[in-house]
């Protein structure tokens, strides 16, 4: 954690905005687990970003935060901004359609 917390300072310190970070469910729906979820009360506002990787179809991505301790989970709207480096650079299949969600049930 501390080295988290070191290199969030640096780029702070470069001019970056720390929002989030990411992580993969294999083979999994991009929903948080009840980890993720026990995670994300531990630094409200984060945004996570989830990439569920399969074997024999295309990767989905979904994003969440938690505002709050004391909020619900948001589903957080993702916007492909360019497609091209999100294909070339990444190797994502950039035909994602989201949906945005103001609460999880």
């Amino acid at each position: 954690v501390r080295e988290w917390i070191r290199i969030i300072n640096e780029g702070r310190k470069e001019g970056y905005i720390y929002i989030g970070l990411y992580h993969s469910h294999p083979d999994a729906h991009p929903i948080p687990s009840n980890t993720d979820i026990h995670r994300m009360l531990e630094c409200p506002g984060e945004i996570w970003l989830i990439v569920s990787v399969y074997r024999d179809r295309p990767m989905e991505m979904a994003a969440y935060t938690m505002p709050s301790a004391s909020s619900a989970l948001l589903r957080v709207n993702l916007e492909v901004v360019d497609k091209e480096i999100m294909k070339s650079e990444i190797g994502v299949n950039s035909d994602f359609s989201f949906s945005f969600r103001e609460q999880l049930p």
